[in-house]
């Protein structure tokens, strides 16, 4: 099993590298860099959450490495981890749906979250179709939100209406991120069980 530790132990170290990445970086780019401005303004609580952040990232890619997870610190490292990242990926995804970079961030953020999910589950023995139906639960949210609230024309919009639907269409991400980790949590699962009564 010396391949999947190497992979896991990668999979977290890439994605604290793009964390510091992200972290050194004040705009928007040529290459289509999301706006750091828009979600962090150097305020302290902001700085405290990316360090907080990052030294989750090490922590996991750590443990990843000496193969020791399932334990109540692991749980709660993770916990901190996936509450302190899913936010930010809703916003960063929003800021870069049409450059080069959102599929990176899809990618490098995702599969950590994947793996934590994937072991909590497994150490709690949740069947497999539970985070299939939320995760269709989440997404089914964010279409019905996305017709109610977003998809109304405004005919010259003010300021206001401008940054209510930034505003929207960053939670609707985050409604359809969440619902895509939960269903794909639940496929993994689902074929993980498969594998192991073969």
């Amino acid at each position: 099993m010396k391949a999947i530790r190497y992979i896991r132990t990668a999979i977290f170290t890439l994605a604290a590298l793009g964390m510091v990445d992200f972290m050194t970086r004040t705009g928007l780019d040529a290459a289509g860099r999301y706006s750091y401005s828009d979600f962090n303004n150097h305020a302290l609580s902001r700085t405290l959450a990316d360090v907080l952040l990052l030294t989750a990232f090490i922590f996991l890619a750590a443990r990843q490495w000496m193969q020791k997870g399932r334990d109540p610190l692991y749980g709660m490292a993770s916990l901190i981890f996936i509450l302190l990242l899913i936010p930010n990926i809703g916003t960063w995804l929003y800021l870069t749906n049409v450059s080069p970079i959102y599929p990176y961030i899809l990618t490098v953020f995702s599969l950590p979250i994947l793996i934590i999910l994937h072991d909590l589950s497994a150490a709690r023995h949740i069947n497999f179709k539970f985070p299939l139906i939320a995760g269709l639960f989440f997404i089914a949210s964010g279409f019905v939100y996305d017709i109610a609230c977003i998809n109304l024309p405004f005919q010259d919009p003010t300021p206001e209406i401008i940054n209510k639907r930034i505003s929207q269409q960053k939670t609707l991400y985050w409604l359809y991120y969440i619902g895509m980790l939960l269903m794909t949590t639940g496929v993994l699962q689902r074929m993980t069980r498969k594998l192991k009564t073969a």
